[in-house]
């Protein structure tokens, strides 16, 4: 029975200019894995300081341009779940103004004695806000506030059905404690006081296991004490200023 002779090598068949473009891509890939195994990439690159954006012009939060949600005319009606909050301005349709007239709701039960006064503080800050819902053009900002016209903007997302509505409320208390100081910037400390606003609002609302990242990134920056938040935020781009701690 006669062999046959054995068929050319896959390389030696190959063209010389395939098989010069073969052994390049195969040595990218090498070199790709290789830098990898050395450097892995980094799935949290934005530091904690820089993850809610420092001011810009007349906003809290620099997230671009806002795109508001369409208002209707009139306005829903809007019952007040509190006193506090009586003047405070729903904007959006008949169910953006029943998820932010609850969220209220909520943040209504934070305040009195018994509750860090830092708090009651932002509570009031609430009195004659508007309150919307719109998309940013900047990405990971959950909120912003129109210092100008005394509105506050929460991120879209905040608006889906399937998000709790306790999730907007330490959000929302974080804008309304800048609200309720209009007349000063925002400095870094003040900044570091709108994070505690919005920590002791998780704290008391939302179970630990079901924190939202901003309720993270708020125990994050509290933990690390005050004077070391407030210089990364001042890194970050928040003005440097006298500090105005709460007791």
């Amino acid at each position: 029975m006669t062999e046959k002779a054995p068929g050319p090598r896959l390389l030696e068949a190959m063209p010389r200019p395939l098989l010069l473009l073969f052994l390049a891509a195969a040595a990218g890939a090498i070199g790709i894995v290789v830098l990898l195994l050395i450097r892995p990439p980094s799935f949290d690159a934005i530091s904690l300081e820089q993850r809610r954006p420092p001011p810009a012009g007349t906003f809290s939060h620099d997230v671009g341009e806002v795109f508001a949600l369409p208002l209707p005319e009139p306005l829903p009606a809007y019952d007040p779940p509190c006193a506090a909050v009586a003047e405070a301005r729903p904007l959006g349709g008949p169910a953006a103004v029943d998820r932010i007239t609850r969220a209220l709701a909520q943040a209504c039960t934070l305040r009195g004695a018994g509750v860090d006064p830092i708090l009651n503080e932002a509570v009031a800050g609430l009195s004659g806000a508007g309150i919307g819902f719109a998309d940013f053009a900047r990405s990971g900002g959950e909120s912003t506030v129109d210092l100008s016209e005394q509105r506050i903007w929460l991120n879209l997302k905040l608006a889906a059905i399937g998000r709790p509505v306790r999730e907007l409320v330490p959000v929302l208390l974080h804008e309304a404690y800048h609200l309720g100081r209009p007349d000063e910037p925002i400095t870094a400390a003040r900044e570091f006081d709108a994070r505690r606003v919005e920590h002791e609002a998780c704290r008391q609302l939302i179970s630990r296991d079901e924190w939202p990242r901003w309720c993270e990134d708020a125990e994050a920056i509290v933990g690390l004490g005050r004077g070391r938040a407030v210089q990364l935020l001042a890194r970050a781009g928040y003005a440097s200023g006298s500090d105005s701690a709460q007791s």
